[in-house]
């Protein structure tokens, strides 16, 4: 007696295409994963510029000297004042009184929405249910059922004669 020796259903060499199939994608992944991000150290961050502007302090006299400055500045001539810049933070500029533009008997109203009429029924007369029909509760001429005795009758006849 000769011994038996299993053979796989499918060749060694399908199942190797199989697996190398499958490893393709991991091998592509790794193949263009960026490996320099692993060890990422970002570089030193430039020095930051000075500001160039901020908030100071005055004493009452800086102050003083500072407001008379801006209000000699409205006192010069035509021709030197194309060139100069204005702050318009000045107190000593005329205030102009609050004052509405328009009043409000002369705004116009709008028309007051009216009501907007549709007659159009919401399906064609022609597309309505027939009236109904009373049935009858004891099932005499008029019957109604799904499923009427004679044509049940007829249906067992034939399968009988059929058998």
């Amino acid at each position: 007696m000769t011994p038996v020796r299993p053979r796989p259903r499918r060749q060694l060499r399908h199942e190797l295409y199989s697996l190398a199939s499958v490893l393709a994608i991991p091998a592509a992944i790794a193949l263009v994963f960026p490996y320099d991000a692993v060890e990422f150290e970002p570089a030193a961050g430039a020095p930051s510029d000075a500001a160039r502007c901020s908030f100071v302090e005055l004493t009452e006299g800086d102050e003083a000297a500072a407001l008379a400055s801006a209000r000699a500045a409205w006192k010069v001539g035509a021709s030197s004042v194309r060139s100069l810049r204005a702050d318009l933070s000045v107190a000593a500029m005329p205030e102009e009184a609050a004052r509405p533009v328009m009043d409000v008997s002369e705004r116009a109203r709008a028309a007051a929405a009216g009501k907007v009429g549709y007659d159009v029924p919401p399906m064609p007369r022609t597309m309505a249910a027939p009236s109904p029909r009373r049935i009858a509760a004891d099932g005499g001429a008029d019957d109604c059922s799904a499923f009427p005795r004679d044509e049940m009758m007829a249906l067992e006849r034939n399968k009988e004669t059929s058998r």
